[in-house]
């Protein structure tokens, strides 16, 4: 959910965040630098990072109306990934010879 759904939102709020940093946004915007999130089974920050919490963004909240669109695109990436789910039961069983996903 979070690399092949999630990633684009995830590194784009991260550049956003930066280009606030005039130092960053030159080496952003000369393509000096890459910013992307490193999101694996035993690292999840990035994504539960992008989610928020709805509250006070003085005390590191999101606004609600934020908080609440980045659910809905937290809930479309879940959706597509369960839909993902016969092609990755194909792919396991040609590839991998696994007879169980």
């Amino acid at each position: 959910i979070g690399t092949r759904y999630m990633g684009e939102y995830i590194a784009d709020n991260a550049k956003a965040e930066a280009m606030k940093v005039p130092f960053l946004r030159d080496l952003l915007m000369s393509d000096s630098i890459h910013i992307g999130s490193n999101i694996s089974f035993n690292n999840l920050t990035p994504v539960s990072t992008y989610l928020g919490k709805p509250g006070n963004p003085a005390k590191g909240g999101l606004p609600i109306d934020e908080y609440t669109r980045r659910q809905s695109q937290f809930r479309a990436a879940e959706i597509s990934a369960l839909l993902d789910t016969g092609y990755f039961i194909e792919r396991a069983e040609r590839l991998y010879q696994y007879p169980h996903f």
